[in-house]
């Protein structure tokens, strides 16, 4: 067994505006993340399927169809690190107030 880190990126499918974001942006959020950690986990929205993540903003309920990207790391002060450093960019990239990012200490066996 291994203490670790994972991470899971919620990301959304589409802008504020109701425009699908371009799949060039997830292919680079990827790259980043496996050339980073190695690997990742995600559930792809194809045949219709996404996530749904509900939030509030102003006083309004949102809700974004979403994927979520999980990555593992042995390695938790520099995948803090990195993950600090990425998730501004994400917000740039995709276009968003914010970008949830969850960090949770796990047991890998």
């Amino acid at each position: 067994m291994a203490i670790a880190r994972r991470y899971d990126i919620h990301l959304p499918l589409a802008y504020n505006d109701g425009r699908r974001i371009e799949q060039a942006k997830f292919e680079r959020t990827v790259a980043e993340l496996v050339g980073r950690f190695g690997g990742l986990t995600g559930m792809r929205a194809e045949g219709g399927f996404a996530l749904a993540g509900f939030w509030v903003y102003e006083g309004q309920l949102y809700e974004d169809a979403i994927i979520t990207y999980t990555v593992y790391t042995l390695d938790v002060n520099p995948g803090d690190e990195f993950m600090r450093g990425l998730k501004p960019e994400l917000k740039k990239r995709f276009r968003q107030k914010d970008i949830l990012v969850v960090a949770q200490i796990v047991e890998l066996f």
